[in-house]
């Protein structure tokens, strides 16, 4: 463990998308986190993106140090492999962590119903909860996709209230099986003090400062329109689109809570969405009026096509309709009020 004055942070996962941005306001607020009472000690490990580490390192100069320094760097960047059982103990056991924040996931819904038994091993590593010590907080980012999406039972209409996070917990796809059974498993297997668990809905902002592997879905939507490439939206699904800057300072408020110093600890299962229920149909015109305002509605809808996925043929993966969520415990506990998507749509193509 670090001393009182510190906090050792372990983020798994740091090369994606959100670790990317994680990484970035974690490090952009060290100043400003010297002059309270703690700082951090980050540790950004990661799997196999080969420019990872030569971009942290040109990034962050003055910051970055190599793995082989004493520990009390500000950060370290590790490759490891997060499937190597023994690896990932000895690991752990030599850092001494006093927070880890595990991102690193299977994310794909086609890859993991192709693969269930590697879904659940990669996003269900139940030896990486045993290898930590039984004081050190654990943040967990899981899915809104544990919820079915159908309140109601009568298929693709939005249901009649945002999801709760004492609703019952029913994924419809292995990716959601597999994120359920880890909350399941750390929450009962840990402390439930020093457990948190972040049912997260799409998270949406800017393009990652370093390379990254693949970015959110504004991008995606911005390519489409840049390129006036038509591309179907689905009207008849809605989450809670969540902005990736929100995200960050969610857990950067939560880390601070799992300090030693802190006097308000926070634990247990969070929904963590935006304000609104939206469907990618909705997002889609949103980012269209707002990065392309020349463009009048009828150029945009050229790109931008409503469609409803119950008019198509049922696909592989089964996806729910309607997951938006409440919020409000992690605004209320963070203090901490998430964007509207209709706000930050225009920073999609910013970095």
């Amino acid at each position: 463990m670090t001393d009182q004055t510190r906090t050792k942070v372990i983020i798994t996962g740091a090369s994606g998308y959100l670790g990317q941005h994680l990484l970035q306001f974690l490090l952009s607020e060290e100043d400003e986190r010297n002059r309270k009472s703690t700082g951090l000690d980050i540790v950004a490990l990661y799997g196999t993106l080969p420019s990872f580490a030569d971009d942290c390192r040109g990034a962050y100069p003055s910051k970055c140090q190599s793995s082989d320094v004493p520990r009390n760097e500000l950060l370290k960047v590790v490759s490891l492999d997060l499937l190597d059982e023994g690896a990932v103990s000895k690991f752990f056991a030599e850092e001494r962590p006093d927070v880890v924040v595990h991102l690193a996931a299977m994310s794909s819904l086609g890859v993991c119903e192709e693969d269930p038994e590697k879904a659940m091993k990669v996003n269900c590593p139940t030896y990486l909860s045993d290898s930590l010590s039984s004081n050190v907080k654990l943040i967990f980012l899981s899915t809104d996709q544990v919820y079915d999406g159908d309140m109601s039972g009568s298929g693709n209409i939005p249901n009649q209230r945002l999801y709760l996070e004492s609703d019952l917990a029913k994924p419809v796809n292995v990716y959601g099986r597999t994120k359920l059974e880890f909350e399941n498993y750390i929450l009962k297997n840990r402390s439930e003090s020093l457990t948190i668990c972040l049912r997260s809905s799409l998270i949406l902002g800017p393009c990652t400062n370093l390379r990254c592997r693949k970015q959110s879905f504004l991008q995606f939507v911005l390519d489409r329109l840049e390129n006036s490439n038509p591309c179907n939206f689905f009207t008849d699904e809605w989450r809670s689109m969540v902005y990736v800057k929100d995200v960050c300072k969610f857990i950067d408020c939560l880390v601070d809570k799992c300090g030693s110093n802190s006097d308000s600890l926070a634990s247990g299962v969070f929904n963590m969405g935006g304000p609104r229920r939206v469907s990618r149909f909705d997002l889609a015109s949103a980012v269209g009026k707002a990065c392309f305002p020349d463009r009048s509605d009828e150029e945009i809808t050229t790109v931008v096509k409503a469609v409803a996925k119950s008019s198509l043929p049922v696909g592989k993966v089964k996806s729910p309709p309607d997951i938006s969520m409440c919020s409000s415990k992690l605004q209320d506990t963070t203090q901490i009020e998430a964007t509207d998507f209709k706000v930050f749509v225009g920073d999609c193509n910013e970095t």
